[in-house]
């Protein structure tokens, strides 16, 4: 991209401009104005140019432009980008909506070797993370790995200890493919997990509702929203230990012969009305109900209960159906 200015050759920024945008930007993109505002005045320019000038990633460069076209101090078309010619009026309105406004690029930028070794010859840390990445992956980075590792950096602004953690965690769960680790690192980055603390907090939780999938048998796949917030909601807000929530899990695939969440949710949420708080307090409920069935038809009642009771405890049929689900 080539920038140009065809105002005088005096570098001096409007009043308005100091008062009224320059309090919105952050650090970076008034640095990025400044410098280009007044070095175009006197030689045509590029926003690589000025990436390597200044040592800003050339993809943060491009995104301040375009901010700077939002508040119409630039304007683009074919030929490049130019400065406003009367750059006293900014558009001020727009210019207050910035300072609450963050800005976010929808789409992984595209790192340049250049790019990624200019980086790297600045700050220790992103040589160590390519290392440290390379060791737990076992295998040479490739330029696309290296472009994608980065911009957990760059673009989702994960700080390096999460980015080693979260490589670590992937790789002991043979995960190495940098697309995939991708698609994690942007959901973290979605869910506010930008601390190492916050990291750990939520694969914590994230094994607990894998150990409830393999009391279905499920061990293939990762838990769906859906899913996860049924799981949440047995855990967190009806406070289930893990062995009373195996135990409904056992029901219900005695019941109707597949894993499912939500017959699973309606045994707990009748458990969590019964007050049930141990595996003791589930077989009184079960003993009740029994005994409640037998004494409003103990002839036909007694027959069918007696079954009843044996499906709960065929645990070998259980098995079997967790097997079954494994091996899909």
């Amino acid at each position: 991209m080539i920038i140009k200015n065809n105002n005088n050759l005096i570098v001096s920024l409007p009043y308005s401009f100091i008062t009224s945008v320059l309090p919105g930007l952050n650090a970076t993109y008034a640095k990025i104005y400044v410098y280009a505002y007044g070095k175009s005045l006197y030689e045509e320019i590029s926003t690589k140019s000025i990436s390597k000038d200044l040592n800003i990633l050339e993809s943060d460069v491009v995104a301040a432009f375009k901010t700077f076209e939002e508040l119409e101090l630039v304007q683009s078309d074919a030929n490049g980008v130019s400065f406003a010619t009367s750059a006293t009026a900014p558009n001020i309105n727009k210019a207050k909506a910035l300072k609450t406004k963050k800005v976010v690029v929808d789409t992984r930028p595209e790192y340049s070797s250049e790019e990624i070794q200019l980086y790297t010859e600045n700050n220790n840390e992103i040589t160590e993370m390519f290392a440290s990445a390379q060791e737990n992956l076992g295998k040479l980075l490739t330029k696309k790995d290296l472009s994608i590792l980065f911009s957990f950096y760059d673009w989702l602004m994960l700080p390096f200890e999460v980015i080693e953690f979260l490589i670590v965690y992937c790789a002991e769960s043979n995960h190495t493919n940098l697309k995939y680790i991708e698609s994690i690192a942007i959901d973290w980055h979605n869910k506010g997990i930008n601390t190492l603390e916050k990291a750990k907090d939520y694969l914590n939780i994230h094994t607990i509702y894998r150990k409830i999938f393999k009391m279905y048998g499920i061990g293939s796949r990762e838990p769906k929203p859906a899913e996860i917030n049924f799981m949440h909601r047995w855990l967190f807000e009806y406070s289930f230990s893990l062995d009373i929530i195996n135990v409904a899990c056992d029901k219900t695939l005695m019941q109707i012969n597949k894993p499912s969440l939500k017959y699973t949710d309606k045994i707990l949420t009748d458990w969590l009305k019964a007050k049930v708080q141990s595996i003791e307090d589930i077989k009184k409920l079960d003993e009740n109900f029994k005994n409640s069935k037998v004494a409003a038809n103990p002839k036909t009642a007694k027959s069918k209960l007696a079954n009843f009771t044996q499906r709960n405890i065929d645990f070998d049929e259980i098995e079997k159906i967790k097997e079954r689900q494994l091996n899909r």
